[in-house]
């Protein structure tokens, strides 16, 4: 291998556009950020697939910050190769119909939703998700497109949520996983992402957390600017924030499941798990498949956790 292949191929250099919160100001900075030993390119592809009616906004953010911020290319499934239109009007040519598809060689499947979803079972895309998910690569479906995941079975025994609690099993009877349907924005569980319609960005953080879990200090900042939806006024935005967390009510003695730490400082359930693993908690170890679902921490600590934030 030529020299200077052997150095791109150890070390990536990229451009970035980063907004960066210090000292609660905003401001942009022009990054090069060195990703040392990236996966080959062919091994770095996000798959979207796209249909007559797909929710084009909804996959939109993780796309884009996927191609310019954590270097995946992207390339569009459809299943079939003529041209579709989204539900906004953009017509797209997939580059691959879905029988080209290589689960081998792919990072992630991304589902967008749209009517199609409640209308019948697509057999070509469920058997695509079984494929994948053997191969223990990663499918992430939002708004209505989470059907297409029940349809697979991967529902009935993984944490989960969708467009509110009776919406899978008005249209899947077969549907199993109530019980781990969960009233939260985003959530990933065992390689299957899946969000409600109204939280592309809290969908677009998991899939990043899925595929770049080392990069989690960016994700945190993508998160954190997305979910406040300002760019000018974050001064009084960290004034608010510090505001609503002085005025929560905690039970010091009560013990708080991630859902309910999730709401109390408005974060993704699974930023929720990771804030609670640095704190004293209680956990049922016995049964490592829910141990996320079991962790508890008391009132006490939470209080705590949130003194500091406000200190911070």
């Amino acid at each position: 291998m030529a020299c200077g292949n052997r150095r791109r191929a150890e070390s990536t250099i990229l451009a970035l556009d980063y907004l960066i919160i210090r000292g609660g100001f905003s401001y942009h900075e022009r990054r090069r950020v060195s990703l040392v030993n990236p996966a080959p390119m062919e091994n770095r592809t996000a798959h979207i697939l796209v249909f007559d009616g797909f929710a084009d906004w909804e996959p939109a953010s993780a796309l884009a910050e996927l191609r310019r911020t954590f270097g995946f290319s992207v390339q569009t499934v459809g299943v079939t190769k003529n041209v579709v239109t989204s539900m906004g009007g953009i017509r797209v040519l997939p580059d691959l119909d879905i029988s080209e598809v290589q689960p081998n060689v792919t990072s992630i499947l991304i589902l967008p939703g749209g009517d199609v979803w409640m209308r019948e079972e697509i057999r070509e895309v469920t058997r695509l998700i079984k494929d994948l998910i053997e191969l223990d690569r990663p499918v992430a479906a939002i708004c209505a497109a989470t059907l297409s995941l029940a349809h697979a079975g991967l529902l009935d025994d993984r944490r989960h949520t969708s467009n509110g609690y009776a919406f899978i099993p008005k249209y899947i009877a077969k549907y199993r996983g109530q019980r781990l349907y969960q009233r939260v924005r985003a959530v990933a569980d065992r390689n299957v992402i899946t969000a409600n319609g109204l939280a592309p960005f809290a969908f677009a953080a998991e899939i990043f957390r899925k595929l770049v879990p080392d990069r989690e200090n960016d994700i945190a900042t993508y998160e954190a600017l997305y979910s406040r939806g300002l760019l000018d006024d974050s001064q009084n935005s960290k004034h608010e924030t510090k505001k609503r967390l002085v005025s929560v009510d905690i039970k010091p003695d009560y013990l708080y499941s991630p859902q309910e730490v999730a709401s109390v400082l408005s974060v993704s359930y699974d930023t929720a798990t990771r804030i609670m693993g640095g704190m004293a908690r209680v956990a049922n170890l016995a049964k490592p498949r829910t141990k996320k679902r079991l962790l508890r921490i008391k009132g006490s600590d939470l209080r705590a956790y949130i003194q500091h934030k406000l200190e911070g």
